[in-house]
């Protein structure tokens, strides 16, 4: 009788939940894989906009790899065969065995990260599968965005300039002052087209010709955004008599 409790109580904390931290939906690469002579732990975070900068950490549980070298390359065609010339991984000043890098995915879709290691048992190779896919979107600066609003009004205030100008002096003689009826036709003209080619909003959509498996949903779990549309002049405000 003296031992139930014990065993009541051993039982419990044997069934009791404990509590696991694990990285689920990460989108970090972690591989532990062989490069020819030497063992690498290789970890790869994607950069969260394309194209962004991926960072890549590897780690020489040998410490016997004097240098490291990495590259991107897409994971399958023409691109994978013929390779840009490699970044050298920086080694940490902390540890001698962990190897630093930076590089630059430059489109979304399957990409590989290339490792050369080269040490004194000679040299080996390996590839990293890195699936590049844009995660948010980098907010603009404030500076920026004041920068590229008047850029925008001098853009403006120029096609009104010629628009009206066009229109108010097209039709007239050699020699002849616009009246009162060609500036108003030219202000109305001028406003018109600037209209014309204004920003819309447009609802995204599946993008129809992507290569893969079906359609890109990659502005579709966007909410509803302003897209520029070019509209074509049809010379309205142009014609008026």
């Amino acid at each position: 009788m003296n031992g139930r409790p014990a065993l009541v109580l051993a039982t419990v904390i044997a069934c009791w939940p404990a509590g696991v931290r694990a990285h689920v939906g990460s989108p970090d690469i972690f591989l532990d894989a062989p490069a020819g002579p030497y063992r690498l732990l290789v970890t790869v975070r994607p950069p969260s906009a394309v194209p962004g900068v991926a960072d890549v950490e590897i780690l020489t549980p040998g410490g016997d790899v004097d240098t490291i070298r990495i590259v991107p390359l897409p994971l399958t065609g023409p691109g994978a065969q013929f390779a840009p010339t490699p970044d050298v991984a920086t080694r940490s000043d902390a540890d001698p065995k962990l190897f630093t890098g930076h590089l630059w995915m430059m489109s979304a879709g399957a990409w590989q990260v290339r490792i050369a290691a080269a040490g004194a048992r000679g040299e080996g190779t390996l590839s990293v599968p890195v699936p590049t896919l844009p995660q948010t979107t980098l907010a603009m600066k404030a500076a920026l965005r004041g920068v590229l609003g008047v850029f925008l009004l001098l853009l403006c205030a120029g096609a009104i300039a010629i628009a009206s100008a066009f229109a108010r002096e097209a039709t007239l003689e050699d020699g002849e002052q616009p009246g009162k009826r060609h500036i108003v036709r030219g202000r109305i003209a001028g406003v018109a087209s600037v209209c014309q080619n204004s920003v819309t909003a447009v609802e995204p959509a599946p993008r129809e010709c992507t290569t893969g498996a079906g359609p890109s949903l990659t502005k579709i779990d966007c909410p509803c955004a302003l897209w520029p549309v070019t509209t074509r002049r049809n010379g309205l405000g142009m014609a008026m008599s």
